[in-house]
């Protein structure tokens, strides 16, 4: 919701269909929310999302779950909390984050509130109107500190400059790593329809994640 509007539930599909088609897969699928701009700024839903962490690492084994595999997927602003609180020392836990992998669909990777991109004002209200810290604040510029598997996926009709900070970051982690990290660009897709298709016929996607998760 470009940080400035979405919900856990968007609507009666998405986004409980992420956690539905996993959970249909035999694993343990949590719906997370964070707050939302104007109220909260850069790095608040990052910190949401480690709080979310947190709880889920005390609490996943009465489900089933094993605290030592938890995997983030996030999209779109949520890619970005998801990319922040890995990775950026200002939301990073000192202790470490928990998180055994991440995949980032449509995340924004770099901040930046140009003109052509149609969620600037959504930027602005959460990092600010000073574009000169944006950088510091983009995901891409932390890619040293990602230290967990990465599945990154964009869409070919995404949001305008999406898939191109999306192939930045993997960019980054390949030279980092001298290996490039998983990715995929999902063709017919645009920036919902790349959600929409969980827990339907069509599992491409979903089943490329599974894969990651056990390779992870």
């Amino acid at each position: 919701g470009a940080f400035i509007r979405g919900a856990r539930d968007v609507n009666a599909q998405i986004y409980s269909n992420v956690a539905r088609y996993f959970a249909r897969k035999g694993l343990l699928g949590i719906n997370v929310g964070y707050r939302l701009a104007p109220e909260a700024r850069y790095p608040d839903g990052s910190l949401d999302i480690g709080a979310a962490v947190t709880w889920v690492s005390a609490h996943v084994r009465d489900y089933g779950g094993d605290p030592e595999r938890i995997f983030l997927v996030g999209h779109s602003a949520g890619g970005t909390h998801v990319t922040t609180y890995v990775a950026d020392p200002r939301a990073r836990p000192a202790e470490g984050h928990r998180v055994h992998g991440i995949v980032l669909l449509s995340a924004r990777l770099r901040i930046e509130a140009r003109p052509d991109n149609p969620n600037a004002a959504g930027v602005r209200a959460y990092y600010g109107d000073d574009s000169a810290l944006y950088e510091e604040r983009s995901p891409v510029t932390h890619a040293a500190n990602i230290d967990v598997p990465v599945f990154i996926v964009t869409a070919e009709y995404d949001n305008p400059y999406l898939d191109v900070y999306g192939v930045e970051l993997a960019h980054r982690l390949g030279e980092l790593h001298k290996r490039a990290p998983r990715f995929t660009r999902m063709t017919r897709h645009n920036h919902i329809s790349l959600v929409a298709n969980f827990h339907t016929d069509e599992e491409i996607l979903g089943l490329e994640i599974l894969d990651f998760i056990e390779r992870g």
